[in-house]
């Protein structure tokens, strides 16, 4: 049955499975960027629809497999190759590219700390990003008054020639049919399917021209690269080698997402943390988590000869990349001032002991007091700044965590917050670095 997906342009019916499972998923005949065509190969084309932008596959068929553990290292390169070539490749003048990717999950900040880092130290940066909950890189700079979030591959690449980063949404133009794979993995509960996983994220630096990929892979329970560090470290090296076989150069680092990275939790709350870096007034371990953004780039992709860059080129590479996509640094300023002053309501230690948080937890009760997106704006109704490291001691009465409802009755919600704080935790376990 064929499953018609408008917003996205993509008819959904069958997908061929050859001889060794390998997919071959039909797209129509566009011209791709030289360097993706080495990557992946020419495509055959959809006979008799002669229409751009046009995908036949079999989600279920492919979710299915995924599940089943039975799509191999070549499977999951062609898939990234046939979800990147769903809709427009970018291609980004040189092979001069990087980006920092994430596994998800809440809490840390480094799909916006990283891309900063990494085009002030010389790289050029493509990315393309989904929405996160509660809070992902992309759906954060859209908060900013007139960001564009959806470019055409024309408009991409003269922001990414003027200011060398442009972020931007996967959708209609940019692997549309990464789209409509992750709402449905994630619809039916398929997010932590590591073979999926890898496609998504290479299919995603397969459209924008990425040649140098950093990926934070954060472990933890319901991660989706594994809940421990030898499962993360195991699905860390399958991304490493598919990612070879494409042509990209790619390194993990496997961290720990089951604590904490920093305190800013939640849309608002993440622009918060971003005024804060670039105006100098982050607090420690804000200041940390930058640090150790920085420190994994280093280690891995490295800053083309430059020095690490510092917080005056971050805040200009900040700017220039908000005023190129179309958004003003004194609105972002002002937006970042409204989540500042918004209500919040204190949350006290319940005991003493060392602090622990409960994260998926926490993004539980921040998804169900965000509210709805409108058509123009994602949520943004509900955050948190955390208020104690993870494995602090703590005493009875000490604040914890500082909670903003734009929407919802402290009364009723408070139980569900202070049920995400623990009180026997441990300092989070040590990154470690995966090149294969």
């Amino acid at each position: 049955m064929a499953l018609q997906t408008a917003d996205i342009g993509v008819s959904v019916t069958s997908v061929s499975l050859l001889v060794g499972r390998r997919l071959t998923l039909h797209t129509s005949e566009r011209r791709a960027p030289r360097q993706l065509a080495r990557q992946c190969g020419e495509l055959p084309p959809t006979a008799g629809t002669g229409k751009a932008n046009r995908t036949v596959m079999d989600y279920d068929r492919i979710i299915a497999d995924g599940l089943g553990g039975l799509l191999g290292a070549a499977e999951i390169a062609e898939l990234a190759c046939r979800l990147a070539q769903s809709g427009q490749t970018l291609d980004p003048g040189g092979n001069n590219t990087a980006d920092l990717a994430s596994t998800g999950g809440p809490s840390s900040l480094s799909t916006l700390f990283g891309p900063l880092l990494l085009v002030a130290g010389g790289w050029r940066v493509p990315k393309l990003g989904v929405v996160g909950r509660p809070a992902g890189g992309i759906d954060v700079m859209s908060l900013i008054p007139g960001y564009r979030t959806e470019l055409s591959n024309a408009e991409a690449r003269a922001v990414l020639d003027r200011c060398g980063y442009v972020h931007v949404m996967v959708g209609p133009t940019h692997a549309p049919a990464d789209r409509h794979l992750f709402n449905m993995r994630r619809a039916r509960g398929a997010q932590a399917v590591p073979a999926l996983v890898v496609a998504s994220l290479l299919a995603k630096k397969l459209a924008m021209g990425v040649r140098t990929v950093v990926l934070d892979v954060r472990a933890a329970p319901r991660g989706n690269f594994g809940a421990t560090f030898a499962e993360a470290r195991g699905n860390a090296s399958l991304f490493c080698s598919v990612s070879r076989s494409l042509e990209i150069e790619a390194s993990c680092v496997v961290t720990d997402a089951s604590a904490p990275y920093q305190p800013f939790v939640g849309r608002g709350e993440a622009l918060i943390a971003l005024d804060d870096v670039m105006s100098g007034h982050a607090e420690e371990w804000l200041s940390d988590h930058l640090d150790a953004c920085g420190h994994w780039i280093e280690a891995t992709a490295g800053f083309n000869g430059h020095d690490r860059p510092g917080r005056a080129a971050l805040a200009a590479a900040f700017t220039e990349n908000v005023t190129a996509q179309g958004g003003d640094i004194s609105a972002f300023t002002a937006t970042a001032n409204r989540a500042r002053a918004a209500p919040r309501f204190i949350l006290t230690a319940a005991r003493a002991g060392r602090i622990s948080y409960d994260l998926a937890r926490l993004r539980a009760a921040l998804l169900i007091d965000q509210g709805t997106p409108s058509a123009n704006r994602y949520a943004d109704g509900a955050g948190v700044i955390l208020r104690a490291r993870q494995g602090e001691a703590i005493r009875r009465g000490w604040p914890v965590m500082e909670v903003r409802l734009e929407r919802a009755d402290w009364k009723r919600r408070e139980a569900d917050y202070a049920a995400c704080v623990g009180y026997e935790g441990r300092s989070p376990q040590p990154p470690e670095i995966v090149r294969d």
